[in-house]
């Protein structure tokens, strides 16, 4: 059996480092383009209002919010417990899942490709304060999105790569904003407006692990 508590064991490991992550929103504009025709006017001005920023180059909307991610806080899923009396005692026993809590994602805003702007749009399918009106769940829900967790040699990865290259592969379902803060501003602080905004999801589970191995020519790969 190894020494477990000498260095040499874990002196050339790779750790996973917090800033190597993104967060993938699946078919994100099917869900914006709703407000484009929308049934209720306010709705269609705002995406009309918000048009000509809302993305990036030639990137699609998912991408463009993706681009702006600054940090993103996963909520915990935890099995709820209750005791059991029995005599002079108790023992414990599972019930059910808790409530899942809502996850924080946290964007840095850009003048054209603007987060703010997407989930402003994206916001008003949730609810339109300027008339009241409430929408119904299949029209603002996103029904998936991915977390993943990546090595330190992403960036180098060609695009097919990164769709497979990942460390951890997270599941989020049903997912919609629910609040979208404008963000701070001051004459004393000239740095980048960040959106700190809240989602709402149903579900989150782990899909897949992976690690790194060395191929016959010595070369690092994630499989």
């Amino acid at each position: 059996m190894a020494n477990i508590f000498q260095i040499r064991y874990i002196q050339n490991s790779q750790t996973k480092n917090q800033n190597r992550f993104t967060l993938r929103f699946l078919n994100l504009d099917q869900v914006l383009t709703r407000a484009k025709n929308h049934r209720i006017q306010s709705i269609r001005n705002i995406f009309a209002g918000a048009e000509k920023v809302l993305k990036r180059d030639n990137f699609d909307f998912a991408q463009t919010l993706e681009l702006g991610l600054l940090s993103v806080n996963a909520p915990n899923i935890t099995i709820e417990k209750q005791r059991i009396p029995r005599f002079n005692d108790s023992v414990g026993a599972t019930t059910k899942f808790a409530e899942p809590e809502d996850m924080g994602v946290t964007f840095i805003d850009y003048v054209n490709g603007s987060p703010s702007a997407i989930l402003k749009v994206w916001h008003s399918l949730v609810g339109d304060k300027t008339t009241g009106y409430m929408g119904f769940k299949e029209e603002y829900i996103l029904e998936k999105a991915h977390l993943y967790k990546y090595g330190p040699d992403a960036p180098g990865y060609s695009d097919e790569e990164i769709a497979t290259s990942y460390l951890e592969k997270h599941e989020i379902v049903n997912l919609h904003p629910l609040s979208v803060p404008i963000g701070e501003m001051s004459y004393e602080n000239g740095e980048a407006i960040r959106i700190e905004a809240m989602f709402s999801i149903d579900n989150m589970y782990i899909v897949d692990y992976q690690g790194y191995i060395r191929d016959n020519a010595g070369n690092f790969r994630v499989g």
